[in-house]
């Protein structure tokens, strides 16, 4: 089974909750009409409630993938930097190369 990356899952996330939110905006307001019916559509309502949750979905997913591509780029808590030999080791340190602080 091959694996699919995170980000093809994000792309992906998008448009099926779009398609979900809206649908159920549409038969909501389909029942909204039947059952109170009112001067105004409360498709307009629910759209426009659709629309301000697609929004909000957008901006975590692609908040997520921000984060989780950031994570890739920083090395974990406790990792030495690049270039300093493991523990247990009698490698010597060149001290030319060491910034003072």
């Amino acid at each position: 089974m091959s694996k699919i990356p995170k980000e093809w899952g994000y792309a992906m996330a998008i448009p099926s909750q779009g398609i979900a939110l809206f649908l159920f905006a549409y038969y909501s307001s389909e029942w909204l009409n039947e059952h109170y019916p009112r001067s105004f559509n409360w498709f307009l309502i629910t759209f426009f409630f659709a629309v301000v949750g697609m929004g909000h979905m957008v901006y975590l997913i692609v908040r997520k993938q921000d984060r989780d591509s950031r994570a890739k780029e920083t090395p974990l808590k406790g990792t030495p930097p690049k270039g300093t030999p493991p523990k247990g080791t009698t490698e010597k340190v060149d001290n030319k190369n060491i910034k003072k602080l």
